[in-house]
């Protein structure tokens, strides 16, 4: 053989590499998602997660159906690709090892299904770093399962009589960027990864940290199901690329005034779910983001919820992400498509509902603040029996006016929350401290064809401001997406506060709505200037 045909042997240390490729899962938090993923995997319905924080421990215990020895070689031996088939959450022998190099050593303990002994393997990092071209997992076979160690025995009363597998992880790395635990990301991950396979296992997952003494916290996990609208079931076809893509989506309910869904997206007929954060990372990351970039915002959220299931893309190894191929960013493309379709109209629905909430809130803060300012300023005080006396009739429980009036005020009005027409029988306001406070007026908020920033309306007493104005929107950035900063909200109180003031003013001289309409053009000429360098700088 010439110089030229000739060939060098790779040499590769399989220690080291076993190592470093438990850096698949970087974090101990996602170490112990994985390992309820195979507890899963193996048809466990309950799972027990203890952490002790002062003894640097954790121990996974779960009922499913065990591991055989020989299913455990097979697994050994198929670390950096798949060895099940679709629809099985456990492919890959990576999440096994994934302990490794974040603890002095972890102990893997099963007693299978028919089985009346338990098979032991044990890793310890530092030997296994030694083995240079042949890697020896210790194996020994114990006649029964052990006891599960303190301070988990009593907790893990759930298991106590029917575990059949454990895994403990002892001493555990002190690197607080890599044994960090937070309890509601740790469910936030359980729920969202696993919760489609425990909702069709009926898994519930159970948690104890023991923070020190006399000091525990305890969780149990179960899926959360879609409570939501649900969304008309969609498919698109792309038969170049990447297969069909369907969307089982609802639009999520509110908690807490706060939207709270999450999609997740799976290959078809697979059971591990992509959360979207990590999956809009890596479209923003391969650089396919740009022209799509809406929807995407829009799916993550939290006014949306389910699975979008792709056909042709192939989950990466570490289980985090997909391969990116064509197939993924024609599903980029597959997905935005339906926004556009579909989920634009329920996005914006939400979003106007959102906006309106956020407007009547900040409305309702501007006018507590007016109040205060009123009580003790005797020329604004003056003001308040001419708006009392014009003050609108009160509501029915079904918002319409009493005695068949049509009420006039715009389609979102905030008004004090205690305010409502309270007058003595001489027409003068009520002052006594623990009587309800008269009414001020109101702030409306309306998309004005109007090239005016406010409007007045003596009937109501309701000062509207026009959301579509320049100036309005220049202090509220994100007010076409229906949601805004605290910095947002701190201008628009500002400026809305500083016009009713000015109004107010006017209205200490006179009441007709024609001087006012005469006299307000003063305000309107000051406004963009005194917002630039006072409120927006």
């Amino acid at each position: 053989m010439s110089p030229a045909d000739s060939g060098h042997e790779l040499d590769l240390h399989k220690g080291q590499v076993l190592y470093r490729l438990a850096n698949t899962y970087p974090t101990l938090l996602l170490t112990i998602v994985e390992a309820v993923q195979n507890a899963i995997d193996a048809c466990a319905e309950k799972v027990f997660i203890g952490i002790d924080r002062r003894n640097l421990q954790v121990v996974i215990l779960d009922d499913g159906l065990g591991v055989t020895e020989e299913k455990f070689q097979e697994a050994l031996k198929s670390i950096g690709y798949g060895i099940k088939q679709k629809g099985s959450l456990g492919r890959f022998g990576l999440g096994l090892i994934s302990p490794l190099n974040k603890c002095q050593q972890f102990i893997f303990i099963s007693q299978p299904v028919g089985q009346s002994t338990a098979n032991q393997w044990e890793f310890v990092g530092a030997t296994i770093r030694e083995q240079h071209r042949e890697v020896i997992i210790p194996f020994r076979q114990l006649r029964g399962l052990p006891t599960v160690p303190q301070p988990f025995r009593a907790k893990a009363r759930h298991l106590s009589t029917q575990w059949r597998t454990m895994i403990r992880i002892v001493n555990y790395t002190q690197d607080r960027v890599i044994n960090t635990i937070d309890l509601d990301e740790l469910e936030q991950d359980i729920r969202s990864k696993l919760g489609p396979e425990m909702r069709r296992r009926s898994t519930t997952v159970y948690v104890t940290i023991f923070n020190g003494p006399d000091q525990m916290t305890e969780r149990e996990i179960n899926p959360l199901e879609y409570s939501g609208k649900p969304l008309a079931v969609i498919s698109y076809d792309d038969e170049e690329y990447c297969g069909r893509v369907t969307f089982e989506l609802y639009r999520a309910s509110r908690n807490d005034s706060k939207p709270r869904g999450e999609v997740v997206v799976m290959q078809t007929d697979d059971n591990y779910p992509i959360r979207w954060r990590e999956f809009r990372m890596q479209a923003m990351g391969s650089g396919w983001l740009a022209n799509i970039q809406e929807g995407f915002e829009a799916l993550g959220s939290g006014f949306f919820e389910g699975i979008i299931r792709i056909e042709n893309v192939e989950l990466a190894p570490e289980r985090n992400k997909f391969v990116l191929n064509d197939a993924l960013r024609a599903a980029y493309i597959v997905i935005y498509r339906w926004f556009e379709d579909h989920g634009r109209k329920h996005y914006e629905d939400v979003q106007e509902v959102r906006r309106e909430a956020r407007y009547q809130r900040l409305g309702e803060q501007s006018l507590e603040r007016l109040y205060q300012l009123v009580e003790s300023n005797a020329v604004l005080a003056a003001v308040l029996p001419e708006l009392t006396a014009t003050s609108p009739p009160p509501r029915t429980k079904k918002g319409t006016a009493t005695d068949d009036t049509k009420s006039k005020e715009p389609r979102c009005v905030a008004k004090h929350p205690t305010a409502r027409s309270n007058k003595a029988t001489t027409g003068e306001p009520v002052t006594n401290r623990h009587s309800p406070k008269p009414t001020l007026l109101s702030f409306g908020y309306e998309m004005l064809d109007s090239q005016r920033l406010w409007e007045f309306d003596f009937a109501t007493a309701t000062l509207t401001l026009n959301t579509r104005h320049p100036v309005w929107m220049m202090l509220d950035e994100a007010s076409g997406k229906g949601k805004g900063t605290s910095r947002h909200d701190r201008w628009l109180m500002h400026l809305q506060e500083w016009l009713a003031l000015k109004v107010l003013m006017l209205l200490a001289t006179s009441t007709d709505p024609d001087d006012l309409e005469a006299n307000r053009w003063p305000i309107d000429q000051e406004v963009r200037p005194y917002t630039v360098m006072f409120i927006h700088r």
